[in-house]
């Protein structure tokens, strides 16, 4: 489990709200659905469907609906050395802080599995733990732009390759999600985010 002690004091009390609420697959059942999903091009020869989806900070978590069900999966993108050398190129002249890869050249080209959880009755249950799942890597990794909470009501911005995320958490454990294109579109939201009650 992530270590949460060096997010913002408030952010302790999601580490048990952002806990999945599925069945991680291990051995060799883990190891057989992760090369089905890394077959990026045999996911439609597969009936493999993607229900919802979301990206940030190298890594992307998505539901999707398979012959055994649905399934919540976890893959990790990595940058190939063209990527790179193409994204030192664009970096601007004289900055002190340099941009992140994923906003110059887009996800890296080599994705992996990293993790396949089950045991899901309904696509909501899936989906509400692929939010999950990513958002407490962004807090885990201190990947968030801006982040606020407190008892179980948080409050995270964060940044995809292509879109800004609004990440809102309830006390229940759901998490909503508001995707952004332009900074300050993302930034008005996640504010306006902290203002809107949570529920009981």
């Amino acid at each position: 489990m992530p270590c949460f002690r060096t997010c913002p004091p408030d952010f302790a009390a999601l580490a048990s709200v952002l806990e999945p609420r599925g069945h991680q697959l291990t051995g060799d059942a883990a190891r057989r659905v992760s090369r089905l999903f890394d077959r990026d091009d045999d996911w439609e020869a597969e009936g493999i469907e993607e229900v919802e989806s979301y990206e940030a900070n190298g890594l992307a978590t998505g539901a999707v609906r398979t012959s055994a069900g649905l399934l919540v999966i976890v893959r990790h993108f990595t940058h190939t050395a063209r990527q790179l050398r193409t994204a030192a190129g664009l970096q601007p002249d004289g900055g002190h802080d340099e941009l992140p890869v994923e906003n110059l050249v887009g996800v890296g080209e080599i994705a992996r599995t990293i993790a396949v959880y089950d045991g899901y009755p309904d696509e909501d249950s899936a989906v509400q733990d692929a939010r999950r799942l990513l958002l407490r890597a962004v807090v885990a990794a201190e990947a968030q732009l801006a982040s606020s909470g407190r008892h179980g009501i948080g409050a995270v911005l964060a940044r995809g390759a292509d879109y800004f995320l609004i990440f809102r958490t309830h006390p229940d454990g759901t998490v909503d999600v508001e995707l952004a294109e332009q900074a300050l579109d993302a930034y008005a939201w996640y504010t306006a985010s902290l203002e809107t009650p949570g529920r009981s």
